[in-house]
């Protein structure tokens, strides 16, 4: 599968606008510690790649909207731990993937014929991933959907760990995220503990 990483060049525009401008962030709040991820997060550099926990990240469907409860499992299933602060709003029907800097969504596209490819946009300056976009074919499973998922929130396969984004089977029957894959989201996604 190829993998695009779209990088996008924020340095100038980041510093004309506010970062609560589009997204407000919530209470300052003090994140639990949960150790190291067992799959780690991307980087670049010095930079790790991961979502602001601060928001609920907008999400976008286009293409086949019958497959919309399957995209919805998937993101309950990165999301419904106790111990993570990350929230996805309710998918919205949408045909564009996004684009510019304010365009601050997972977008996922269904329908394609041969295979399944994701992306994702973050700052050059601090890392903070802005959108992804998830390709998923017409015979994607449900594991095919966690697994994109997991990627566009910036976790990165290993080979040695039983995860949802390192199984063989490109198209697994896997209904749900693994242990190592659910102790990756609390620890990169810490839930505040005040």
């Amino acid at each position: 599968m190829r993998l695009f990483v779209t990088v996008v060049s924020l340095a100038l525009l980041w510093q004309g606008c506010g970062r609560s401008e589009t997204f407000p962030l919530a209470r300052p709040c003090t994140r639990q510690q949960n150790g190291a991820p067992p799959l780690p997060l991307s980087t670049s550099g010095e930079l790790t790649h991961a979502w602001n926990a601060d928001i609920c990240i907008p999400i976008t469907m286009g293409g086949s909207v019958s497959r919309r409860d399957e995209f919805e499992k998937a993101l309950a299933a990165w999301s419904a731990r106790s111990c993570t602060a990350l929230c996805f709003e309710r998918p919205t029907v949408r045909e564009d993937v996004p684009t510019g800097l304010k365009d601050r969504r997972i977008h996922a596209a269904f329908g394609f014929d041969s295979h399944n490819e994701w992306s994702f946009a973050y700052d050059p300056v601090t890392g903070e991933i802005l959108n992804g976009v998830i390709w998923l074919s017409n015979n994607s499973t449900q594991g095919d959907v966690l697994k994109q998922l997991g990627q566009v929130l910036g976790f990165v396969p290993v080979p040695t760990v039983d995860s949802t984004l390192s199984r063989v089977d490109p198209h697994s029957s896997a209904t749900g995220l693994t242990a190592a894959d659910e102790k990756s989201v609390c620890a990169a996604y810490p839930a505040c503990i005040n």
